[in-house]
């Protein structure tokens, strides 16, 4: 059965939108009219390089969140910084709630480069180096 929140589409990414973590590209922040009538407000955007990407609506959260991962507080600087969009939660008048929450990409873990000659340690004889004390003799 479908989020019922996903009956009623928005221009901008909501937090039933992230079954899964979405990774992308900032393409940059604007203002837009956020709401309508008196209710309006001027907010900053976030969009994407990534055009199936919906712009995210910015938070004091998000946007502190933001500027952390591209080690910038001028929002001009954040065009090209990789971000991973996933479903967070916060408290709004008293309940817990699901948002979208702003984090850095998790960075692939190096490759594993054995030099030709380089003598290969199995991994359980380093754990065993690595439990004994200064004392004992390795061997």
């Amino acid at each position: 059965m479908a989020n019922w929140k996903k009956r009623f589409p928005s221009k901008y990414l909501q937090a039933s939108d992230l079954d899964v973590p979405i990774d992308a590209i900032v393409a940059g922040v604007h203002d837009e009219l956020i709401g309508s009538g008196e209710r309006a407000e001027l907010k900053p955007v976030v969009t994407f390089k990534e055009k199936h990407v919906k712009p995210v609506v910015l938070n004091q959260a998000r946007a502190e969140a933001l500027a952390t991962i591209a080690g910038s507080d001028d929002d001009d600087d954040w065009a090209g910084t990789p971000v991973r969009l996933q479903r967070g939660s916060t408290r709004f008048q008293g309940k817990k709630v699901d948002c979208v929450e702003i984090v850095a990409q998790p960075e692939a873990a190096p490759p594993t480069r054995r030099t030709e000659g380089s003598p290969s340690i199995p991994r359980d004889r380093d754990a065993k180096a690595a439990s004994r004390s200064d004392d004992e003799d390795p061997f």
